[in-house]
């Protein structure tokens, strides 16, 4: 490999080149990539590039998905967190397919493949040769149910919210005599990112945001080595290491109860809990969530209980919010409605309580009576700490999956949209950037149930009264 060449006698082939054959050379990833950036030559299904913040792992995947263009593949699927995700990083990216493609690209019979055109409409990329990648959300794991692949490029697979993504997924790799897939991501221990690097047929690589400091600002470098080297979130964002889950504290998965009977539990109040998003533009990139919560006790002297009924998240603008508010009030009948005093809240409330809905307001810098949290952050750490007594005492349940036969659930496994709420709570760590639409909605749901629905605990300034709430039949098998 030219690159590999003492640089005396490098220097003199490449004075040696044609502008062709240099034109070449500065469109061959080969001569460019890390060693750590080429694919294994091994056999393997899928190989995971599990790297820091710019390590180079888009330009990775781009280039994976290049050669794959060119060796003959022609149906891939892209699939990204988010739909903008995935043409902001994935295809229009600064190292995305649109900037890594050379429009003299060839296969290897000598037909042109190019450069590929990008309809955002249909969500494809073409070549020339006929060979067509899809872009998919990752938080819509049906959208991956039917269509087929012989190859795919998955991106910040840490970041996806639904492992039902990686099921939909499998099931379509299915063209061609031996699909692969490259996995792209920087590491975060959730549930599907630890299912996946334990598959046969696993090949991992990957390395630090360090080794990539070349190309980076080298303000960058030592901002960040300044204000993470030797923290939790620098093993993680920068090292690339996976951390374990129980160090992340606050919101620890082992508290979370599991309700294995196959009905609900008669529920004695019901209450929804909203984390609306900053802006009521579909396209801000900000997520809306909702948790609806039963209080019950699991038994006639126990302490009264919350369970997990439902939970939904989307990125949908005002309108549609409202109407969906509607139907999720329509569908669990609670008491009431909690929606957070910020942002769209307020709209919300207004409407909601148009239409009769009970609806009551949160403020998301209250925590407990006489205490107060901080701002931003800070303020949800607080809260996160405030209501994790009540998680910690074995007081919050969430519904395991139903077993095939429909009559028994199945101890080893949450429901989906349980699984989603569970996973973002115990890797909660309140700092900038992370998703922690569903953490909000449970804090301010715990709080509000301690503080007012007999959940109050011994520090509490005033303790609640209890509030009589008629019986409820389990509406929730």
């Amino acid at each position: 490999m030219l690159a590999s060449v003492p640089k005396p006698e490098r220097d003199k082939i490449l004075r040696s080149l044609t502008d062709e054959q240099l034109e070449e050379l500065l469109w061959e990833w080969r001569f460019w990539a890390r060693p750590e950036q080429l694919a294994p030559s091994d056999h393997w299904q899928m190989w995971a590039v599990i790297a820091g913040r710019g390590f180079g792992k888009t330009r990775t995947g781009a280039e994976w998905v290049r050669q794959q263009v060119k060796a003959g593949r022609r149906r891939i699927a892209l699939v990204a967190p988010t739909a903008a995700d995935a043409r902001d990083v994935m295809v229009e990216g600064e190292s995305g397919l649109l900037s890594v493609c050379w429009d003299k690209d060839r296969d290897s019979k000598g037909i042109l493949v190019g450069r590929p055109v990008y309809e955002p409409s249909k969500r494809r990329v073409t070549w020339a040769n006929g060979a067509v990648a899809i872009t998919y959300s990752a938080d819509e794991p049906e959208r991956l149910r039917g269509p087929q692949h012989d190859a795919g490029w998955l991106d910040e697979v840490g970041a996806w919210r639904y492992p039902a993504a990686w099921d939909m997924y499998k099931f379509g790799l299915r063209l061609g005599t031996a699909p692969q897939t490259i996995v792209t991501t920087t590491p975060k221990p959730t549930p599907l990112m630890i299912r996946l690097l334990s598959l046969s047929g696993t090949v991992k690589t990957g390395g630090s945001t360090y080794d990539n400091a070349a190309n980076l600002a080298p303000e960058f470098v030592e901002d960040i080595r300044k204000a993470y080297e030797g923290t939790q979130l620098g093993r993680q964002e920068i090292h690339a290491e996976l951390i374990d889950p129980s160090e992340y504290g606050l919101l620890k998965r082992p508290w979370w109860r599991k309700w294995v009977h196959r009905e609900m539990p008669e529920c004695s109040a019901v209450i929804q809990s909203w984390d609306l998003s900053y802006g009521e533009k579909e396209e801000s990139g900000s997520f809306s969530a909702c948790t609806t919560w039963g209080v019950f006790k699991p038994k006639k002297d126990a302490p009264e209980c919350m369970i997990l009924l439902d939970a939904w998240r989307g990125r949908v603008p005002f309108p549609e919010l409202r109407r969906k508010a509607q139907d999720l009030y329509d569908d669990h009948n609670p008491d009431f409605v909690l929606v957070e005093n910020k942002a769209s809240g307020l709209s919300l409330v207004q409407e909601l309580r148009k239409a009769g809905i009970p609806v009551r307001k949160f403020d998301p810098n209250a925590v407990i009576t006489g205490i107060r949290g901080g701002q931003g952050f800070d303020a949800k750490r607080v809260r996160a700490h405030a209501s994790s007594v009540i998680l910690e005492g074995g007081r919050v349940y969430a519904p395991c999956r139903l077993n095939e036969d429909r009559k028994s659930r199945n101890p080893a496994e949450f429901v989906d949209w349980a699984e989603a709420v569970i996973a973002e709570c115990e890797t909660f760590q309140g700092v900038a950037g992370e998703v922690n639409d569903y953490v909000d909605t449970c804090t301010q749901a715990w709080l509000t149930l301690r503080r007012g629905m007999n959940l109050a605990t011994v520090d509490d300034a005033e303790p609640a009264k209890p509030t009589k709430q008629p019986k409820r039949k389990a509406m929730y098998g």
